[in-house]
């Protein structure tokens, strides 16, 4: 029926062309050849033309979706020239619609009869649109309202063409005349209906006509009865009546009797039909139940599903486990064919089966079916072909099971093994006797080694021999607990590298197998260890460094300064830390100076480096020098910074005096004083740092200028083998008896060195060893003074230009705050705009402060370095005392603090009672900074529940979003509702306690809703904190 449909559209299509080329050229051909009827008009042409198209297109071979989409694009220029047509009839427009499109195709000419259309052309016309248009829609009880409107087409089709039989070609509509189309327009509309209909004849209520039941056949037996055979007999009475036959009485009786008779004939047929179909039906059920008897025991009790069909694939049994398999009750699917339970794909695979079981084949096969409800199952079939005495294929038996759940593991298997195979990282198995059982390509492309290599031994074999013992302890504690774990460690590869590998490793306790990955953290181990030195000795250079050196923010603020300057100015480290620009300049320069100092500063901001005299206060201004100034800016972290050192040149400036008041004296000595100034200028002072045995690891520019040696010439050796040994034996046994044997301290004095070319110079060193936290020597830091020449202060200025334009490039990071010194009114009454600008300087040292405090225990929690002294402890008590003292916050903020005392006296509990302490006070502050404004009740509690200690702190604060709950843990993070609350936290104090409670054996947890508040809760074990033996203690 399918191919019919596609049949009647190319036919359709050809029909609409073919009238439209007429029209075209005015042939006569077919528009005469019907001039005793209405033609088929232009308009008419192109609907059909359209419809014929459209039906081509969404035939059911087509599977392009754009191609269907056109098809039913087509059916929308029928729709509107149907909505047109209507809309003129309905308004009485006397337009003479039918030349309308004819105008405009072939230029005006004039049909052979002009008219006006009736409303059952442009209904069928919006009819047939429509269907086209919905053609694959269909309701939720299976009928399609394509095929409704095809069928109502249909009918006004036949309508007209029995009318147009008995000579009915107008029709009156009160003083209207309405021709009716043409008999043969009426035929294709008429054959469009039907072209409609076999589209999709499988579904909605002409599938009856398609099923291979026996109500299906004789469904196919009468439906063309029903139409041949009325219009059949109309015509033969009225061509009868026509040709004076009989007369028009007569011709009712014949047509009565001839109805008469054809009914008859069509009953007895259909009686026969069926009488056939119950006697071979009858057959079949025999053969069925001689089969049935063999496996009726078989059926219940099997698990599996089991379908019966014939051989056209009509199923005549299924059990009720098959039933259930596929979605339907058991009656539902009697009588239907097999492909139903199929999608396309998978009924070819169903019919090439079929003619193996034809053939007598066997075979169990997987294929693909369809629940009832869409859902795919995989199934296995194993079908038996059945055939009668005769050998006639009657049928198949098929067994199927559901294996689903199989094909799903399945999949999921290879997606795994795929990932596994794929993956950049490292990815093995291991079992708990610690052997590989499988390795991934990465695996064997970082390590080197084949598959076989790594399989054979256990994988201890392969770790380097210093973590071996750490690697085993890791696994122990691992399968011990039953958890994910990270840890490093160094493999050794085939070619004999040794890799730093970071592990991700989970346990399975029920296969007792242990999954891991493992990335390759070679480099980054490099770099940190490289970027440790580099900042370990930029830092030893600057604080042995013998003039003064810091580090100013634009912004204010001294971050960075070495123990010079302290020693110079008489302020100490904590003094200068907190000290303001303005401060520096009070405290640092003399008033006459002060201003172009200022004006220095500016310019180095704006210019990047600037060089200046200056007289330095010193000794906290009780004296001062002559300094030679010298700024340079750097930008870190898109802040910007002035490097400022100084140099004591008062010597160089009274030399520079006592040369002037000399000059017209003794020229020549003047002359003399004056190259000596010069060579002063040109500079620098030779920096060297040496390992504890005398090994050469750097030495800066002026090291190579004053020695004559490169720097690559001298790394790795010793100084006394290159330029030293000039001195007596007891000269360096003072030496090392100060910075090694002894005393381990700094060693000042002069030397006669040689240089490459063998020339000697005399020298002013500065040794100073750099101890371990054990007091062991691990460097010595040297520093030369070349003072054959020139004075001491001119060397230094040289030394110190140099120093600054290549080391001073590492940040520098510790930065203090403290404002005593200005709230002192020993100094001075401050202005209110200066008490507020000290009051934002006391916050910014209070969060920085906070930093560091935090920074420096987080790095000791970390690395597992703070000691946990648990002692009997009453915990009402602790959480009492730690209110009290948010007393003066909780007043200023109109701040309320609960606390929910047990009834009944606590016993002591084993805590660290500075760690309970800091868990608690970060708890309560997070709950009084987060709460709302003029709303602020915060409750704490305390319970013993569950063999824990647990304590509750509850708000009724901003709350923390859903979406940002999984992170409140982490390390720096703060929810988006608590920055708009505050930009000043720092997203640790939660990071904190969850370490520390954790470190101790302990856990914490929250439920928190935004907008209403969030409560925490700390569960400590009744037996008590564990007893860890630290380095250091919590900062407080």
């Amino acid at each position: 029926m399918k191919v019919i449909s596609e049949a009647i559209g190319i036919f359709v299509f050809l029909i609409g062309a073919i009238f439209l080329i007429s029209w075209e050229f005015h042939s006569s051909f077919l528009i005469g050849s019907f001039s005793k009827f209405l033609p088929l008009t232009p308009d008419i042409a192109i609907a059909v033309l359209f419809l014929g198209a459209a039906l081509w297109l969404l035939r059911e071979t087509t599977q392009k979706k754009w191609i269907r989409n056109l098809g039913k694009a087509f059916s929308l220029p029928v729709i509107i020239l149907g909505l047109f047509y209507f809309t003129v009839q309905i308004f009485g427009w006397s337009l003479p619609a039918d030349q309308l499109f004819f105008h405009w195709l072939v230029g005006g000419s004039a049909v052979v009869h002009p008219g006006r259309m009736f409303l059952y052309k442009a209904f069928i016309f919006i009819l047939f649109g429509v269907a086209i248009l919905f053609l694959d829609a269909e309701t939720r009880r299976g009928m399609r309202p394509a095929q409704t409107f095809s069928v109502l087409g249909g009918f006004i089709s036949m309508l007209i063409i029995i009318g147009q039989i008995h000579k009915m070609a107008y029709l009156n509509y009160g003083s209207e005349v309405f021709a009716f189309t043409s008999i043969h327009v009426a035929i294709i509309f008429f054959i469009l209906s039907f072209g409609i209909l076999f589209v999709h004849p499988e579904r909605g209520f002409f599938r009856i006509l398609v099923i291979n039941s026996f109500t299906g056949k004789l469904a196919r037996i009468f439906f063309p009865i029903t139409f041949i055979v009325p219009l059949t007999v109309g015509w033969l009475v009225e061509y009868g009546k026509n040709q004076g036959l009989y007369n028009p009485g007569f011709s009712i009786s014949l047509e009565t009797v001839i109805y008469v008779v054809a009914l008859f004939l069509v009953v007895m047929a259909g009686v026969n039909f069926v009488k056939k179909q119950e006697e071979e039906k009858f057959k079949s059920d025999i053969i069925l139940l001689k089969n049935e008897g063999k496996y009726h025991d078989l059926i219940n009790v099997m698990d599996e599903g089991l379908i019966v069909q014939d051989e056209k694939g009509v199923i005549s049994f299924i059990n009720n486990r098959g039933g259930e398999l596929l979605g339907y009750k058991p009656e539902e699917l009697i009588g239907e064919s097999v492909t139903i339970l199929f999608d396309k794909e998978n009924q070819k695979i169903y019919r090439e089966q079929m003619v193996k079981r034809r053939k007598g084949e066997h075979g169990s096969y997987e294929i693909t079916g369809l629940r009832k409800d869409g859902l795919k199952i995989n199934a296995t079939v194993s079908p038996t072909p059945l055939f009668d005495e005769k050998g006639n294929f009657i049928g198949s038996m098929a067994v199927f099971t559901d294996i689903t759940s199989r094909k799903k593991s399945e999949i999921e298997r290879e997606q795994f093994f795929n990932f596994f195979n794929l993956s950049s990282d490292m990815m093995v198995i291991a079992d708990p006797n610690g052997a590989f059982k499988m390795v991934n390509p990465a695996c064997l492309k970082i390590l080197g080694y084949s598959e076989a290599d790594l399989l054979a031994k256990p994988f201890i074999d392969f770790v380097y021999p210093d973590d071996k013992q750490a690697t085993i302890d890791e696994m122990a504690r691992q399968i011990k607990i039953g958890s994910s774990l990270n840890f490093e460690n160094r493999y050794v590869c085939k070619d004999g590298r040794v890799l730093w590998l970071s592990w991700i490793a989970t346990y399975d306790k029920n296969k007792g197998i242990t999954y891991a990955t493992a990335r390759d953290i070679t480099r980054q181990k490099q770099v940190d260890s490289e970027l440790k030195n580099e900042r370990f000795i930029s830092g030893i250079i600057m604080d042995t460094f013998p003039g003064t050196f810091a580090m100013i923010r634009q912004k204010g603020g001294t971050p960075r300064w070495n123990k010079n300057l302290e020693i110079v100015t008489g302020y100490t480290g904590e003094e200068i830390s907190t000290m303001t620009n303005e401060q520096a300049l009070e405290w640092f320069y003399t008033k006459d100076n002060a201003p172009k100092v200022i004006e220095a500063m500016q310019k180095t901001f704006s210019e990047g480096s600037v060089q200046l005299e200056v007289e330095h206060l010193i000794n906290r201004g009780r004296s001062h020098s002559t300094y030679l100034f010298n700024a340079a800016r750097i930008e870190l972290d898109k802040e910007l910074y002035l490097v400022v050192w100084g140099l004591d040149i008062s010597k160089i400036k009274k030399a520079e005096a006592d040369i002037k008041k000399e000059k017209e004296k003794v020229e020549l000595l003047a002359k003399d004083l004056e190259k000596f100034k010069l060579a002063v200028d040109s500079e620098s002072d030779h920096v060297m740092i040496t390992d504890k045995d005398g090994a050469i690891l750097y030495v800066n520019k002026a090291g190579e200028e004053i020695t004559g040696y490169m720097a690559k010439e001298i790394i790795g050796k010793n100084a006394g083998d290159l330029w030293g040994g000039n001195m007596s034996k007891e000269y360096y046994e003072k030496l090392w008896a100060v910075i090694d044997h002894m005393q381990k301290k700094p060693f000042v004095g002069e030397i006669i060195n040689h240089r490459k070319n063998g020339q000697s110079y005399t020298a002013e060193i500065r040794i100073a060893p750099v101890l371990d936290e054990s007091g062991n020597v691990q460097f010595f830091v040297g520093v030369e003074r070349d003072i054959t020449k020139l004075k001491e202060a001119e060397q230094m200025k040289t030394d110190f230009i140099s120093f600054a334009s290549h080391q001073l490039r590492t940040p520098l990071t510790a930065i203090r705050w403290n404002t005593e010194m200005l709230r002192d009114t020993k100094l001075g009454e401050l202005t209110v705009e200066q008490k507020k600008y000290l009051s934002e300087i006391e916050n910014g040292e209070k969060r920085m402060a906070d930093l560091i405090k935090s920074l420096l225990n987080i790095s000791r929690l970390e690395a597992q370095k703070i000691k946990i002294e648990p002692k009997p402890t009453d915990i009402a008590s602790l959480i009492s005392s730690v209110v009290s003292e948010f007393t003066p916050v909780t007043n200023t903020r109109n701040c309320v603090i609960l606390f929910n005392k047990p009834s009944q006296p606590s016993t002591l509990i084993d805590v660290d009672p500075v760690l309970l302490k800091q868990v608690i006070l970060n708890l309560l502050n997070n709950a009084i900074h987060y709460s709302k404004p003029r709303k602020c009740k915060v409750e704490i509690s305390f319970k013993e529940i569950g063999g824990h200690c647990q304590i509750d702190v509850v708000d009724e604060g901003i709350g923390i979003p859903s979406e940002a709950q999984s992170r409140v843990f982490s390390k720096f993070f703060r929810a988006e509702n608590a920055i708009k609350v505050s930009t000043e936290g720092i997203g640790l104090g939660l990071y904190i306690v969850k370490l520390i409670i954790e470190t101790s054996g302990g856990k914490v947890w929250f439920e928190s809703t935004e907008g209403k508040g969030s409560v925490f809760h700390v569960a400590i074990p009744i037996s008590g904190m564990k007893r860890v033996a630290g380095e250091k203690e919590l900062s407080i």
